[in-house]
């Protein structure tokens, strides 16, 4: 143990494990007036890591950082096919997979029916009727969706606040 000067509520942790951390030594840290307790400890994927105390104490640190990336790991591509947590026909992780999830949660709408709206419009802004890359667009009172259009429409519309009275000045405005 140092002989450095110890904080009354200080917690001998040397030599024990903590999941995947060996604590070695402990030093003590100033900063902005603030003491604070600081243990190296050595993971066991062998990188040496400074932790505060408080952060082992509390369990919010078990590993240098490798365990969150390792069970992130495991979320996103361990079990394949039928046995992964979030099977969908083999399509989990995709962007069309993340994209219909979107729809679905934020706009409550599926994707046929967001392709049929896709269709009727054909492929083209609700508004100025070009071609581009297209927004779901919708009333931001009561969440139904309107329809599709391009990314320079549904921001003038963001910008008048859904407002008729408004939109319709600035009609009266631009015809001047």
């Amino acid at each position: 143990m140092n002989n450095n000067v110890r904080s009354h509520n200080f917690i001998d942790l040397t030599n024990r494990k903590i999941g995947r951390l060996t604590i070695k030594r402990y030093f003590i840290k100033k900063k902005n007036k603030l003491t604070y307790t600081v243990w190296l400890c050595k993971c066991d994927c062998g990188k040496w890591v400074k932790i505060r105390a408080n952060n082992i104490l509390r369990g919010t640190s078990k590993s240098c950082g490798c365990l969150s990336k390792e069970i992130a790991r495991k979320m996103l591509l361990g079990k394949k096919g039928k046995k992964a947590r979030n099977y969908k026909h083999g399509r989990t992780g995709t962007k069309t997979f993340n994209f219909e999830l979107q729809i679905k949660h934020q706009y409550k709408l599926s994707i046929k029916e967001y392709y049929r709206m896709l269709k009727k419009q054909n492929n083209r802004c609700a508004i100025c009727k070009e071609k581009h890359k297209l927004n779901i667009d919708h009333n931001h009172e009561t969440g139904k969706v309107r329809g599709l259009l391009c990314h320079n429409c549904n921001q003038g519309i963001g910008c008048f606040k859904d407002n008729k009275n408004l939109l319709t000045e600035a009609i009266k405005y631009i015809r001047r």
